[in-house]
């Protein structure tokens, strides 16, 4: 299964469509700041599974978090500007191992993060649009069995 992550999109459809058509992914995630922009993508690609998240950008109502079975894994997604991300990952951390997750996934703080706490993978995509350092870039994750790998990838 290939799961493409998007975070802090901030109006920028186009890079998201072309990487969509370019890798085909089984699983869609946006993880919020600008929910529309992958309203774009769903519209493009009817056919793949989406799921979205509200940021501290979007007005929309929860849910703030979602928890999502991939294989063998539970995927905790949220946004992460309720769990303090610009901080530290430690409340993050922490609810996604009460809720039994394998994968913390967040964005909000514009900087990729690819990080093995303890068996807790903390991922995040950085900015497909603005981000804090470096170029643009999103997430690709694979899980082939019980093997969960992803990879920031720059734009």
């Amino acid at each position: 299964m290939l799961i493409l992550v998007f975070s802090d999109s901030h109006g920028s459809t186009e890079a998201m469509l072309s990487v969509t058509a370019a890798r085909r992914p089984d699983l869609l995630i946006h993880l919020g700041d600008c929910l529309t922009d992958a309203l774009a993508i769903v519209r493009a690609f009817p056919a793949l599974p989406a799921l979205r998240l509200p940021g501290n950008c979007d007005f929309a109502p929860d849910p703030a978090v979602q928890l999502y079975t991939a294989g063998p894994h539970t995927l905790y997604l949220t946004h992460g500007h309720r769990h303090g991300v610009k901080r530290d990952t430690a409340r993050l951390a922490a609810d996604a191992r009460a809720a039994g997750a394998r994968a913390a996934l967040f964005g909000h703080t514009h900087t990729p993060h690819n990080q093995d706490a303890g068996g807790l993978l903390l991922f995040n995509p950085g900015s497909i649009a603005r981000p804090r350092v470096g170029p643009p870039t999103y997430g690709l994750i694979e899980i082939v069995g019980n093997r969960l790998e992803a990879l920031v990838v720059p734009l």
